[in-house]
C-alpha cells in the first residue's frame, strides 16, 4: 500500500455513524493512512458501506476482518457491549486497535482488555479524543509552562441536550447496564479532559440523579426506563492540592453550554462551547485569558497544537488527531494520548463517583 497503514473500521454505515462520520474523514485526510477495509454486522450493509466511503473490502465476520493482510488497524466503532468481542478479535489477529471511549462496558471488562492488550504488544488507543483537541492541548501547555502560576482551582461545566424522546435503536444509550449512556460518554469525555489538564483527583464528594426516568421510544410506541444518570457533579480535591469541581447535565430541551475554568495565582484560562449539546471531546472551543475585570482575550493556537488536518471540523479534529498519534506510535515515535491503561483509570474515576453518590460519602481516587 505504498508504505500506508491500512485501517479497517467495524462500525461505518451509510445511514449515519460515528465512524462514517469522524473515523472515516479523518482517515481520508491523513497522509499516513488508507481504508483499507469496513465491517458491520451484515454482509449487505458492509458493501454498501463499502462502496459509499470507498474501501476495497467488505466484511460481516470481524475475525475475518482483522485477518485479512491488508488491515494494519483495526478500529472498533460500535456499541459498547460488542467492545470486548471485537478488540480481542483484533488482539488475536496481532493488529494494532483504536477502540471508542467506553472502552467497556464497565471495569472489569475493561481489566481484561488492557491485559490483552498488553499481552499482545501491539499499540492500542482509546478514543478519549478530547486529549487531542488543540484547545484542550493548549491549555494544558500554557498551564505547565506556569501563565497563570501554580493552578488554585478548576471547574467544569456542562449543560446539554439529552432528549427525552429518541428511536427504539437508541434504547441501549439509557441503559446503565450497557456501558454507554450519558454518564459514561458525554461525563466520561469530560472528566477525562479534566483530570488529562490538571492531574488526579485526589477525593471527591458526588451526587448523581435520573431526572427524566422515562423515555419515549417514537417509532416502537412505548416507553422504557431510564437506569443511567443524566446528571452529576462532584467536588474534590486534586492530587496537586486544587479545589475541583465538575458538572455534567444532560438537559430535555439544551442548556447553555460548556464552560471549563482554571484559576491560578496569576490568572485564569477559560474554555467555552456554545449551542444545545456541547461536548468537549467534538464542540466548536473557544480558549480565552481572563483579565482581573472579567474581560476575555482569545488565545490563538500555536501550530504545535495540530497534529492532523483541521479541515475534518471541530467534530472530527480529535479524533483526527488520535489517528496521527497512532500513527507515530507504530512507527516508533511519539506514544498515543490515551491507551487501554488510560481509559481504565477513567472507568475507575466514574466508579469513584458513583459510589460516591451512592453511599452518600467523601471516597479517596487512585490513578
Amino acid at each position: 500500500m505504498n508504505g500506508l497503514l491500512g485501517v479497517g473500521v467495524i462500525g461505518a454505515s451509510v445511514a449515519g455513524s460515528w465512524g462514517g462520520q469522524a473515523h472515516i474523514p479523518s482517515i481520508a485526510a491523513s497522509p499516513d493512512l488508507t481504508l483499507a477495509a469496513i465491517g458491520t454486522s451484515r454482509m449487505e450493509t458492509a458493501r454498501e458501506s463499502a462502496a459509499h466511503f470507498g474501501a476495497p473490502l467488505a466484511f460481516d465476520d470481524p475475525a475475518a476482518l482483522a485477518r485479512d493482510p491488508s488491515v494494519d488497524i483495526v478500529a472498533v466503532c460500535v456499541r459498547v457491549p460488542e467492545h470486548e468481542r471485537l478488540v480481542m478479535a483484533a488482539l488475536d489477529a496481532g493488529k494494532h486497535v483504536y477502540c471508542e471511549w467506553p472502552l467497556a462496558r464497565d471495569t472489569a471488562e475493561a481489566e481484561r482488555l488492557v491485559a490483552a492488550a498488553q499481552a499482545a504488544g501491539v499499540v492500542h488507543l482509546a478514543g478519549m479524543q478530547a486529549r487531542a483537541v488543540p484547545h484542550i492541548l493548549h491549555l494544558k501547555q500554557l498551564i505547565e509552562a506556569g501563565e497563570i502560576g501554580r493552578v488554585l482551582s478548576a471547574s467544569l461545566a456542562i449543560a446539554g441536550q439529552w432528549s427525552p424522546v429518541f428511536p427504539a435503536s437508541m434504547e441501549y444509550l439509557q441503559k446503565l447496564e450497557s456501558g454507554g449512556n450519558y454518564f459514561t460518554i458525554a461525563g466520561g469525555h469530560a472528566i477525562d479532559a479534566f483530570r488529562h489538564v490538571l492531574g488526579p483527583v485526589a477525593e471527591l464528594m458526588a451526587t448523581a440523579a435520573i431526572q427524566v426516568p422515562e423515555v419515549q421510544l417514537f417509532d416502537a410506541g412505548r416507553a422504557t426506563a431510564r437506569t443511567a444518570p443524566d446528571h452529576f457533579a462532584f467536588s474534590g480535591r486534586l492530587a496537586s492540592g486544587a479545589f475541583a469541581s465538575c458538572e455534567v447535565r444532560g438537559l430535555p430541551a439544551g442548556g447553555s453550554g460548556l464552560r471549563f475554568e482554571v484559576n491560578g495565582e496569576k490568572g485564569s484560562l477559560l474554555i467555552t462551547a456554545a449551542g444545545a449539546n456541547p461536548m468537549i471531546q467534538m464542540s466548536d472551543l473557544t480558549l480565552s485569558r481572563v483579565a482581573e475585570d472579567g474581560a476575555l482575550t482569545a488565545v490563538e493556537l500555536p501550530a504545535d497544537c495540530f497534529w492532523a488536518d483541521a479541515s475534518v471540523g471541530p467534530h472530527a479534529i480529535g479524533v483526527a488527531q488520535n489517528y496521527a498519534r497512532l500513527v507515530e506510535a507504530i512507527r516508533g515515535g511519539r506514544p498515543v494520548p490515551a491507551d487501554f491503561a488510560a481509559a481504565l483509570d477513567n472507568h475507575r474515576l466514574l466508579d469513584a463517583i458513583r459510589l460516591s453518590a451512592a453511599e452518600g460519602r467523601k471516597v479517596a481516587v487512585g490513578a
